[in-house]
């Protein structure tokens, strides 16, 4: 019996010695997750480059953190261990221009910039002329500051300057590359045409850039010199892109204000609630909606908040006439009910007093009609 209990524990020490092995040998030992950012390196892919990732402190530049290359594609990868938070990332390096062909040079004594206000596990970090821009206009380094700056370039520029990697401006990839990435390597392509047409720098063209950018966007001139570029560049022999009209790209929007009209049930409503709403307004002057006529998508009208769930919106567009509906499916409370997207033109200040509510009906849930409430318009 005893030689029994002694393999008996013999067998419970080894199963127990596996299980803390399994466990990175008990809880003296814990895995610690890196921070690694990768994206790509482009103004025109700057192949072989270098970069550097720094840490931000006191919203400045802070301590180099990490010193690492681009490929051939232009990709690089920088492990910067268990840091967080925001970094600033320099590239330098050479690239093929778009807009003529030749190898130029980004200089190390002034790279182009990119920046992230919260650095934390897998990140994706493009280094682009507009995420320099972006960089120059953040007032300090801080993480509000700098996704703010993102943010504004990204909704001038109709696409995601962080996130969304550019590819090379050549027929074979582009031909493989999402929408997005095809509109942000004409983006890039569409400064260097700017800077072809005024001879100057790729330095002095984003300089260029950002003085006609304020708070509230672009400015027309700005807007206008730069589709303009980009016209040049469709139609030049040096485009290699294989891309010669904008049809179904964002960037027919570049420049254009992102506006997002909110809607809201007002006034007084029975304590069993409201079962639906329905108004019809003009877009003004300058504001448009990104679509053609009939039934509007999902992206642009949403239920929002007392109506985020169990209701359903719809909208129509006819011209400059925006018809919208709420059909609550459980009784909805007063408060904001839907959004509906637009555009404004460059320039264009947009407030609620210049949407004109008509044809506004507000039902019970059981259909009658409320003359007690009415429905606001706010924008954001």
């Amino acid at each position: 019996m005893n030689r029994t209990i002694g393999k008996f524990n013999i067998i419970i020490a080894a199963l127990l010695s596996l299980t803390l092995a399994a466990c990175g040998g008990g809880s003296s030992s814990q895995q610690t997750t890196s921070t690694v950012i990768t994206g790509v390196a482009s103004k025109g892919l700057i192949r072989n480059g270098v970069v550097k990732v720094y840490a931000v402190s006191a919203g400045a530049k802070g301590a180099l953190l990490i010193t690492t290359s681009t490929d051939a594609n232009g990709w690089y990868s920088a492990n910067i261990g268990t840091y967080t938070g925001a970094v600033l990332v320099e590239a330098s390096g050479s690239y093929s221009d778009e807009a003529t062909g030749q190898i130029k040079t980004i200089d190390p004594a002034t790279p182009l910039r990119a920046a992230i206000g919260n650095a934390s596990g897998a990140v994706s970090l493009s280094v682009t002329p507009l995420t320099d821009i972006a960089v120059s206009l953040a007032p300090t380094l801080t993480p509000a500051a700098i996704d703010a700056a993102n943010a504004q370039i990204t909704s001038i520029f109709k696409v995601d300057i962080v996130a969304t990697t550019p590819v090379d401006a050549t027929a074979s990839a582009m031909a493989s590359a999402t929408q997005a990435q095809k509109d942000y390597t004409l983006a890039l392509a569409a400064v260097s045409q700017l800077a072809e047409n005024s001879s100057s720098t790729v330095q002095q063209t984003m300089t260029t850039i950002q003085s006609g950018i304020t708070s509230s966007g672009a400015n027309q001139q700005t807007v206008t010199t730069l589709t303009t570029a980009l016209s040049v560049f469709l139609t030049s022999d040096s485009n290699q892109t294989g891309v010669t009209t904008l049809s179904g790209s964002s960037l027919v929007n570049l420049g254009k204000q992102d506006i997002t009209l909110v809607f809201s049930i007002q006034g007084n409503i029975p304590s069993s609630g409201s079962g639906g709403a329905q108004f019809t307004f003009t877009l003004p002057a300058g504001v448009s909606i990104q679509a053609a006529d009939g039934e509007l998508s999902a992206t642009i009208i949403k239920a929002a908040g007392v109506a985020a769930s169990g209701a359903t919106v719809s909208g129509k567009l006819a011209g400059r006439a925006v018809t919208a509906a709420l059909i609550a499916s459980s009784p909805v409370s007063t408060g904001d009910f839907m959004t509906i997207t637009c555009l404004a033109d460059p320039g264009v200040l947009v407030t609620a007093d210049l949407f004109s509510l008509s044809g506004v009906k507000i039902i019970d849930i059981n259909g009658a009609a409320i003359s007690t409430a009415t429905v606001e318009v706010l924008v954001r």
